[in-house]
């Protein structure tokens, strides 16, 4: 039975003084992530403070907010159920999904919202130009995928 590298990795590490692991948590961003993940356990089991620099990177506090407030608005069956993990390849094709939903809903959001101040003026595209740019957000977003897909086949046309 082979061994993985995590485990040959901890194994590294624990024949490793304390100072030798501290050290490594100073040049966490020359060594891969299986190794840091690798060192924060065998740190974690001495009972050793990992440095916020070592620790695992986590999604910003406003996507957190924006997709705790997209769970609300949207149906439950839609959404996808896991929690949130961070790390692109670590995503499923729902949370994919959501977080290109999220993207196109703010740019189509910005847009529809400038279109609006151009249109009707600025005391009431800024006023009340927000609310048909949300719904018009909310549903043009939905459609993301084709929206990308046509500007990928647009380019090729382009180009071609």
């Amino acid at each position: 039975m082979e061994t993985s590298d995590y485990d040959e990795l901890r194994k590294t590490f624990s024949q490793s003084t304390d100072d030798d692991l501290l050290r490594l948590t100073e040049e966490h961003d020359q060594i891969t992530d299986e190794a840091k993940d690798a060192l924060r356990s065998e740190m974690q089991q001495r009972g050793l403070t990992i440095p916020p620099s070592c620790k695992p990177a986590r999604p910003s506090r406003l996507s957190r907010l924006f997709f705790s407030a997209a769970r609300h608005l949207i149906p439950g069956s839609l959404y996808p159920s896991e929690k949130w993990r961070p790390g692109f390849m670590e995503m499923d094709i729902g949370e994919v999904y959501w977080l290109g939903y999220a993207i196109c809903g703010v740019i189509v959001f910005i847009g529809c919202w400038i279109y609006c101040i151009a249109t009707y003026g600025f005391l009431l595209g800024v006023g009340f130009g927000w609310l048909p740019s949300a719904i018009v957000a909310a549903i043009v977003s939905l459609f993301w995928p084709l929206l990308l897909l046509g500007i990928i086949v647009l380019i090729y046309l382009l180009v071609k």
